[in-house]
This record gives C-alpha cells, structure tokens and sequence, in this order.
C-alpha cells in the first residue's frame, strides 16, 4: 500500500512537486553553509539526511540507491569495462 506522501507525489503536477522538493533542500542546505567537506558528510550520516538503515549497527547509508541491486549492478558493470579499457 502506498503512503500518503507518495499518494500526493503522484497525484501533484511534476512542477509542483518539483518546487516542494527545491523549497526543502533550500531549508537543509543552509544547515550545511559554512561546515567544512568532512563536517558536511559527518552531518549528512549523524542526521540521516539520505535515509537510515534499518540496522543500528550500520553507521553508514548512502540512500536506498546503494542498495538497489539494479543500480549498483549497472555501476560495477560501468567501472569494470572502464578499468578494463
């Protein structure tokens, strides 16, 4: 079953949606303004800005697009021929 959010994220023109997402990014990135790269990234994992695992013991998430298995897939199979050539 859907989730109200994605309900509403469906049924919104894409501009609108659009717009939502750049009015919130404007509001975390300002959290971000004058911290060093290492403060940046410390911030992104301590606040779960890109998403949380499920696990407690996993300090570090990069977001569900690390783990989607059509992604990561498609990334290796990239840096391999790279590497490869």
């Amino acid at each position: 079953m859907k989730a109200i959010k994605e309900i509403v994220r469906d049924i919104l023109p894409w501009p609108i949606v659009r717009a939502v997402k750049k009015y919130r990014w404007k509001g975390i990135l300002v959290g971000y303004k004058d911290l060093s790269t290492q403060q940046v990234f410390t911030k992104i994992y301590e606040d779960g800005t890109w998403g949380k695992s499920g696990d407690p013991a996993q300090k570090f998430f990069s977001g569900t697009g690390s783990h989607d298995a059509l992604i990561v897939t498609a990334y290796i199979d990239a840096v391999q021929e790279f590497l490869a050539n």
